[in-house]
Order: C-alpha cells, then sequence, then structure tokens
C-alpha cells in the first residue's frame, strides 16, 4: 500500500495493550460501587478497557493470515495460554484461593488461542474444516457452571462471545472476497488483481460491521431474556462489555501495513499480560481496593 498514514498492526496492539491495562487497573483498584452508588470512574475505564479484545482479536487474525509459519504462532498462543492456567493454578495451591475465585485463570490467551486455532482449521480443505469445531465447543464449554469450587469447566476472560467474533470476523472476510470475486466476473477484469486491489478495505469494514453485529446480538439476548448466561462474568458483562464495539474507532484507521518490526519485538506483547496482571495481582494483595 503507497498510503501508510493511519495506525498500523503494531499501533494497534499498542493501543489495545494501554486499553487492557486501563481496564485491570479498575478492575483490580477501584470499587465498583454498592447498590445504588456506582463508582463513575470504575465503569468509564472497564468500558475504556473493554475495547482492547475485539483489536488483539482482530491482530491475531490478520497474524495468523500473513504469517510465514502459522504452526508456530498457534504453538506461541498455545503455550503462553496454558501456561498462564497452570501457574494460576499453582498459585491457588499456594494461597488457598479455588479455581472459582482466582482472577488468573481464564485468560485472554486461552480466548484468542481457541479463535484463531478455529481459523486456521477453517482455512484448511475438505474435512479438515470439520476440526474447526473442536475450539469452537471448547469455547462453548467456557459458559457452564459445574457448581462446584471449581467453577466454569473451561477457564477463558470472554466466554462465548470471543469464539463468536472471531466466527463473525472470519465470515466477513469471506463474505468480502465472494462479493468482490462475483464483481470481477462482472467488470470482466482479472480477479486476483481486482481483490489485491479492493480486498483489504473491504474487509476491514466487513470486520468492522461484524463486531457490531456481535455486541448487538449478544445484548439483545441479554435485555430479551433477562439473563446474562452467555456472557463472561454473568450480568456484569452488562453494559460494561458491550462498549468493546467502540474499538472499531481505531480499526478504520488500520493502514494494512504491520509497522515497526523486530524479532524480539513480538514477546513484550506475550510478556506484557501476565506480566501486568502479576504486578496488579501481588499490588492488590497486600493493598486491596484502594480507590
Amino acid at each position: 500500500m503507497k498510503n501508510k498514514i493511519g495506525l498500523s498492526s503494531f499501533s494497534l496492539k499498542i493501543i489495545a495493550a494501554l486499553l487492557m491495562t486501563l481496564d485491570h487497573f479498575a478492575m483490580f483498584f477501584i470499587s465498583p460501587g454498592y447498590g445504588s452508588v456506582p463508582v463513575t470512574s470504575y465503569y468509564i475505564l472497564r468500558a475504556v478497557g473493554k475495547m482492547a479484545f475485539p483489536l488483539f482479536a482482530f491482530c491475531s487474525i490478520e497474524s495468523l493470515l500473513h504469517t510465514s509459519n502459522k504452526k508456530n504462532y498457534l504453538f506461541r498462543l498455545f503455550v503462553f495460554s496454558y501456561s498462564l492456567d497452570i501457574i494460576g493454578y499453582v498459585y491457588g495451591l499456594i494461597f488457598n484461593i479455588a479455581p472459582r475465585d482466582n482472577l488468573i485463570l481464564g485468560n485472554a490467551f486461552k480466548d484468542i488461542f481457541f479463535g484463531v486455532l478455529m481459523i486456521y482449521f477453517l482455512e484448511m480443505e475438505g474435512k479438515y474444516k470439520l476440526l474447526a469445531f473442536i475450539p469452537f465447543i471448547l469455547a462453548w464449554l467456557s459458559i457452564i457452571d459445574t457448581g462446584t469450587s471449581f467453577g466454569y469447566i473451561v477457564k477463558t476472560d470472554w466466554s462465548s462471545y470471543s469464539i463468536m467474533l472471531f466466527l463473525m470476523m472470519y465470515l466477513a472476510r469471506l463474505l468480502s472476497k465472494q462479493i468482490l470475486t462475483n464483481k470481477s466476473k462482472e467488470l470482466e477484469v482479472d480477479k486476483e488483481e481486482y481483490l489485491n486491489l479492493y480486498l483489504p478495505k473491504t474487509s476491514k469494514y466487513f470486520e468492522m460491521l461484524s463486531i457490531f453485529t456481535v455486541g448487538a446480538i449478544y445484548y439483545l439476548i441479554f435485555r430479551l431474556s433477562g439473563s446474562a448466561y452467555l456472557y463472561p462474568g454473568k450480568s456484569s458483562f452488562i453494559p460494561v462489555g458491550t462498549y468493546n464495539v467502540l474499538s472499531v474507532v481505531f480499526i478504520f484507521f488500520y493502514n494494512y501495513s504491520s509497522g515497526y518490526r523486530n524479532k524480539n519485538l513480538k514477546w513484550i506483547f506475550y510478556i506484557y499480560y501476565p506480566l501486568h496482571l502479576f504486578v496488579f495481582y501481588l499490588v492488590y494483595s497486600f493493598t486491596g481496593v484502594v480507590f
């Protein structure tokens, strides 16, 4: 692309990391208030912070579809997501914290891993596409509560919401590609050249629409049923979590470039997630809610 004005993938990740930090800071250190006396700063920071996950999801799909080694990318996500769970269980055993009450369990890496793995299988040919049901089902098991101290069967951060977000964003890409393919036939132009010219922007807009669609569907389910069973954190996800759809503002300025690249830099994003949670959790263990 000639025009590099806008936000690169690297920039989106930086923004997402900052938003995530605001969300977790509020979660650990600001009281949500009690009864009819909510703390405005808590809900503002948490709502703003929820924009982080769709940005990470968008960037992870971009990474999967453009990386030269998809298996290595999946392996990194797998290692970090389950390593964090192992650390969480060990921490819980040391400090006698039940899995249900352990804030370290159910990390966003698990949501991203399931979503990326599903798309990886969907990109395969023939019957291998059916393997996509494995991560899809595992993600949906995160809404089932065992009713014991163990809590939910599968530990994730965004529950079923994340896997549906990944699915809709991927389908949005396929739909945009199909529409442009049909259009190239109508215009009797070279399909590949036409796709190279228009697919990035069209796909981006369709993915933005898919983020709004998932948010709207889940919000309507909650309002119509009066239950937040399909949401992470039950009713606490409403209405704070639905503000994640505002992430499309940043995606709109995506310029289709990877931005600053460094072989060692990618590990910073992997390490930052558990590191900032560990620091916050350590401080919280000694101070509790401080604002």
